[in-house]
């Protein structure tokens, strides 16, 4: 019967002759109306096109961070909605990252300034924490070591204050027992 039915076809295609009526349309089967498989759906390529501004500002964050600009922030009056709270959200993220490093730098500014008994007093947690924690113990060491340097001075001052003064420099003798008792923090 299907082979009837192709005869037929192919003979009223070569006629010319066209019918209401047509069998191929008939026997053909009924067209599947299914989602592109690779690409998005046209609702999505709208919303994506929406979020191309949101993508953008989020790059240049990230160019402007690669370039050392920290303080750099989203620009959240470009935006609004779901859009504005995202930009929001990546400014308040970069505020909490931010503002740890920043104290630690000044804290470290302020020992290599000669100001050693600065530390940071903020609570930090997670990593944060354990910066918070090596900057102060990298200070705490430098003033314990400013103490004993100050105590090894004094009992020194104090020995070559009480002795007469010998042919040998006074200095050199000072700098020689400093490199001695120093000695001990080393090993």
């Amino acid at each position: 019967m299907a082979a009837q039915w192709r005869n037929w076809i192919r003979r009223s295609k070569e006629n010319g002759k066209t019918n209401k009526w047509q069998p191929e349309r008939w026997l053909r089967p009924k067209p599947v109306h299914r989602r592109r498989r690779f690409g998005p759906s046209s609702s999505k390529r709208a919303a994506d096109s929406n979020a191309g501004t949101v993508a953008g500002e989020i790059r240049r964050l990230v160019e402007a961070s690669r370039a050392g600009r920290l303080s750099e922030r989203g620009r959240v009056e470009q935006f609004e909605g779901n859009d504005r709270k995202l930009v929001e959200g990546v400014n308040t993220m970069l505020d909490a990252i931010l503002l740890p490093i920043g104290e630690g730098n000044r804290v470290l500014a302020q020992i290599s300034a000669g100001k050693i008994d600065e530390l940071i007093t903020q609570t930090y947690s997670g990593d944060h924490e354990k910066m918070k924690q090596a900057v102060n113990s990298v200070a705490a060491a430098l003033q314990s070591m400013a103490t004993d340097v100050s105590v090894l001075v004094k009992r020194r001052w104090k020995a070559n204050w009480r002795r007469a003064p010998t042919p040998r420099s006074t200095r050199a003798n000072t700098a020689r027992s400093l490199k001695a008792s120093t000695a001990r923090w080393t090993r």
